[in-house]
């Protein structure tokens, strides 16, 4: 993987337009390439200047080293299996199912595992940056994490339990959801698991309306589903709309049909593909089919 395609993919930031990435624009890749034996596969779709957006994937039993670090927010939403995530320097573990999200904010390590008896999949959205550059080296050499039975645990932190959400959001929380951005990136650095009954509902559109559900709004990334249902007698449409930020649509269960209203133009994009949307491009989203259309959306840095 050539490290020089993160920020430029598959644009140069002063030249982004709308791209349907499918197919051979689909970038495969393996990670790290020095320890074969614990790596994932990924494939990537996106990575803006603002935002990066793929899939990585876990066979049953395995796990990715070395943990894993990022000069910007991730999200993290399954698509299939159970991840097993660890928080190397806090000694946190979390367990995020199918359809659940996780936050994880800029600088935060963390080391992913397959326990289950099926491939894990997992949709990853990252902004701004992707790799770490200037970011704190820590060395988890000889066990030097902070988990079970471990020689090296007087030497982190004492951490009090860390509170979930308990609370029904509104419109309001916008941009500070599930945790105030500023506030997520200060020491201690946790994660906030977000299941189906946690996230943040909302409806785009009046005449026409669309289902959001948010797993992360904060200053710099936005993450969470567009569900459209099916028509009766006429195809289902959303409302037209745009972004301040770049957008990037994942569709998990398709086929969707993207318009854009200024050109007219219109792509057909099917379940496992994605399509970019560059900054202040209006955009409707058409489902043309009898079933439910899922859309896993990643917009950065403001809606």
């Amino acid at each position: 993987m050539n490290d020089l395609l993160f920020g430029s993919y598959p644009y140069a930031p002063n030249e982004k337009k709308p791209c349907h990435i499918k197919g051979d624009k689909i970038i495969t890749y393996i990670a790290p390439t020095d320890n074969l034996y614990q790596s994932d596969l990924n494939m990537l779709f996106a990575s803006t200047n603002n935002l990066t957006l793929g899939v990585f994937q876990l066979a049953p039993g395995s796990s990715y080293d070395p943990a894993d670090i990022h000069e910007g927010d991730e999200t993290y939403y399954v698509l299939q299996g159970t991840l097993t995530v660890q928080n190397t320097t806090t000694g946190e573990f979390v367990q995020v199912r199918k359809g659940e999200g996780l936050f994880m904010p800029t600088y935060a390590y963390h080391k992913g595992y397959n326990f289950e008896e099926e491939e894990l999949k997992v949709l990853f959205a990252i902004a701004p940056k992707v790799l770490p550059g200037n970011a704190i080296a820590a060395d988890f050499s000889n066990g030097r994490m902070n988990q079970y039975k471990n020689k090296y645990e007087n030497t982190f932190k004492i951490l009090p339990p860390i509170q979930q959400i308990k609370y029904h959001g509104t419109t309001s929380m916008l941009g500070k959801f599930p945790v105030l951005g500023s506030e997520s990136r200060k020491e201690p650095l946790m994660f906030y698991r977000v299941t189906e009954n946690e996230k943040l509902l909302n409806i785009h559109g009046k005449e026409h309306p669309m289902l959001m559900k948010f797993l992360v709004s904060n200053d710099i990334m936005h993450m969470g589903e567009f569900i459209l249902p099916a028509g009766g007698t006429t195809c289902r449409v959303s409302e037209p709309d745009s972004h301040k930020g770049d957008c990037i649509l994942y569709v998990e269960n398709g086929p969707a049909v993207i318009y854009l209203v200024s050109s007219g133009d219109a792509y057909q994009v099917n379940a496992g593909e994605a399509f970019l949307i560059p900054e202040n491009t209006l955009y409707q989203i058409f489902n043309y089919s009898s079933k439910q259309l899922k859309i896993i959306f990643a917009i950065a840095p403001e809606l």
